[in-house]
């Protein structure tokens, strides 16, 4: 089976609170509900697992874990859904990073992240990387050092959630990124750009995937937009990881040979299922899950869907 190499260091536990609205400045808001309980997170983590469950392709996570992720030969809660975890850096005496997550009724978030581990962690030693790498969320310190090693290899790097000023330097070697629309402005505010066709005009085998919550996402290709619609859930409970599942059906979908547009319907399936449950890997469906959507609220891209 192909494998695809994930690289990521920030959280490894969500603490994730529904709240009607986010605070201005000076305001007191109050939970809905508390969080009993961390669930997994980490966008590269949850990007993993959502790999694993698609099936086709085995993901192997390089990712920094510090002293409290520790579990018995079989335990690894990462292995047992499928994830190649024998990249994992174990950082000793540091905890692994977390964030506490705060989501009013739209979906918009406020993250207060411990980077734990993370803003530790180095990768200096040789890695053995695959032809698709994916990097996200963040560029520190040890997932520049695998990048570096992903360019120096030929490899095809796909940045998730990266934006501003330290992916400049990065762009020649970028066959895709996905952003959100606020990370988009970011970017083009860095580099310059007066729009999404003027950065494909100077890179133009560059892909790019523009998340925009309930309005769906955009392609595009060689400075032409293509909207893309997002799939109808069952139901919306929160939206932890949405773009994290987006990015990950489409990148599956492309490494299967669709089209990028074809691609990103697929990205918007997967992501449907998780926006129906509480945390970002809880409802990430199988394969036979997301076809199955796809063809009822898509069927007319079927035959294009590989």
């Amino acid at each position: 089976m192909s494998c695809i190499s994930i690289v990521g260091a920030a959280a490894v536990y969500d603490w994730a609170y529904t709240v009607d609205a986010l605070p201005r400045f000076g305001d007191i808001v109050f939970i809905d509900q508390p969080c009993q309980k961390p669930l997994f997170g980490g966008c590269a983590i949850n990007m993993a697992v959502g790999f694993a469950r698609l099936g086709g392709f085995t993901p192997r996570l390089f990712y920094p874990v510090g002293n409290d992720f520790c579990y018995p030969p079989g335990q690894n809660p990462f292995e047992q859904q499928g994830v190649d975890c024998r990249q994992l850096v174990h950082v000793p005496d540091v905890p692994s990073g977390f964030a506490h997550l705060y989501m009013q009724p739209d979906g918009t978030t406020m993250c207060f992240a411990y980077p734990g581990a993370s803003a530790v962690a180095r990768y200096r030693q040789p890695a053995q990387l695959d032809d698709w790498v994916i990097v996200t969320p963040v560029l520190g310190d040890f997932c520049t050092d695998l990048l570096e090693q992903a360019v120096q290899q030929g490899k095809k790097v796909v940045f998730s959630g990266i934006t501003g000023p330290a992916l400049l330097s990065w762009l020649p070697a970028a066959a895709a990124l996905f952003l959100n629309s606020h990370e988009l402005h970011l970017l083009m505010q860095a580099g310059g750009f007066s729009g999404p066709a003027q950065l494909q005009a100077q890179y133009p085998d560059l892909l790019l995937f523009v998340t925009d919550g309930a309005r769906g996402s955009t392609v595009w290709q060689q400075g032409f937009d293509t909207p893309v619609p997002v799939a109808r859930p069952q139901q919306v409970t929160e939206s932890t990881g949405a773009g994290d599942s987006f990015a990950t059906g489409t990148v599956h979908a492309l490494m299967r040979g669709s089209d990028p547009v074809t691609a990103a319907h697929f990205g918007a399936v997967v992501a449907s299922f998780v926006v129906e449950q509480l945390g970002g890997q809880t409802g990430l469906p199988s394969a036979a899950m997301a076809r199955d959507r796809f063809a009822q609220q898509f069927s007319h891209l079927l035959p294009r869907l590989h």
